[in-house]
């Protein structure tokens, strides 16, 4: 990278987008998804959404929640925020077997039960949900919530779930907002690139496909930046490209730590 003068740096702008707002907002599903790859903007959309008059309480799944045990807490302990106390027998039994993968039936019954108030208003937020899914128990865990409580559940993740059915998404009882929604619109587009790379707006579009991760990076990059020469004409490379854009825009002891 030596040679290039760094170039200018722009703050992040979050986009707004109402559409895809409505678009959940207006279903009736207690199982609402965001399945798209990653740099989708699933969590910052997830996020907006529950700024809603709406009570939300978040998993943020990790690798360790494919084990049961610890995604039966989790998922108890945000059950528990809107519930008070809806943890404490899971807990309790958690705390006394040494098998929770072979009680696994027992641990949703209990966790349903005390789930059975749930609040017409109240969610509970899976963000990252493919960790989950690399455990069929794990995801039988929150099969079975779904299926024994009225919990109301917003998963965003890279994969649908195992257990929705294309019956249930066809039948409105799942909405699956899915890569193509997700896609940013070229008037969303133009509104992330207004005053830092205006020209490029159509062209950006076609080639980044619509994926957020591009069109965010290019926003953060002056008009100035040269693009490179040859062809940059798939959504990764100019990913690529993008990000080193940013890069050398932070100050050196930034890169450094980077």
């Amino acid at each position: 990278m030596a040679g290039f003068p760094n170039p200018p740096f722009h703050r992040r702008r979050l986009l707004e987008r109402p559409r895809l707002i409505r678009a959940l907002d207006r279903s009736r599903a207690r199982v609402r998804m965001l399945v798209a790859g990653p740099g989708f903007g699933k969590t910052i959309l997830t996020e907006q959404w529950a700024a809603g008059e709406r009570r939300v309480a978040w998993v943020r799944a990790h690798r360790p929640s494919a084990d049961v045990a610890v995604l039966a807490r989790e998922m108890a302990a945000a059950g528990a925020e809107i519930i008070p106390g809806a943890d404490r027998r899971l807990c309790e039994r958690l705390n006394a077997t040494s098998d929770p993968t072979a009680e696994l039936q027992v641990l949703i019954d209990l966790l349903s039960e005390d789930l059975a108030d749930w609040p017409d208003d109240a969610w509970i937020v899976i963000d990252d949900y493919q960790h989950i899914g690399e455990s069929a128990t794990a995801e039988a865990f929150v099969e079975g919530l779904v299926q024994q409580s009225p919990l109301q559940v917003m998963i965003s993740t890279r994969d649908r779930p195992t257990w929705v059915s294309t019956r249930s998404i066809l039948y409105g009882e799942v909405l699956e907002i899915g890569q193509t929604m997700l896609a940013m619109t070229e008037d969303e587009v133009t509104e992330m690139l207004a005053g830092v790379r205006d020209e490029m707006t159509s062209g950006l579009l076609a080639l980044a496909g619509g994926w957020p991760a591009v069109i965010g990076l290019a926003s953060l990059t002056s008009s100035d930046s040269p693009l490179p020469e040859g062809r940059l004409d798939l959504p990764g490379q100019l990913y690529e490209f993008f990000a080193d854009e940013v890069y050398r825009g932070l100050e050196p002891d930034v890169r450094n730590g980077l």
